[in-house]
């Protein structure tokens, strides 16, 4: 919540809680105990408050799960046990994904992955 023209970083999102008080929807930093008003009445469709109440700690939820998937790739790897490893790669690469999409925006995401595909394209070719 330190700066308004710049998007949460990953650190701000996973200190982030959302309070309503009253009618009155507010950000709040456990780090520096700042606080800041995120909508008003009127200023956000009811039918999708939940859903921005909730952001945070979904984003916070793919981080505790996305560890524990690192530690199951251990495990496994510890153990011999590699057949599970891709899949488990892959769940965590689909965190991150999501996660990029909430700290750098769907769009600038979706841009480079739309880049990505193509330099594949254009390297499978003969």
């Amino acid at each position: 919540m330190t700066d308004q023209t710049n998007p949460l970083t990953h650190a701000e999102i996973m200190r982030t809680d959302f309070h309503k008080v009253g009618v009155v929807l507010f950000a709040h930093d456990r780090k520096t105990d700042g606080a800041c008003v995120v909508a008003i009445p009127q200023a956000i469709e009811p039918k999708f408050e939940n859903l921005l109440r909730s952001s945070a700690l979904l984003y916070q939820q793919l981080t505790r799960q996305y560890e524990a998937l690192q530690t199951l790739i251990d495990a496994c790897e510890h153990q011999g046990v590699t057949d599970l490893v891709p899949t488990f790669t892959g769940l965590q690469d689909a965190i991150m994904l999501a996660q990029r999409c909430a700290v750098e925006g769907p769009e600038r995401v979706g841009l480079e992955l739309v880049g990505q595909a193509s330099l594949f394209d254009k390297l499978k070719k003969p």
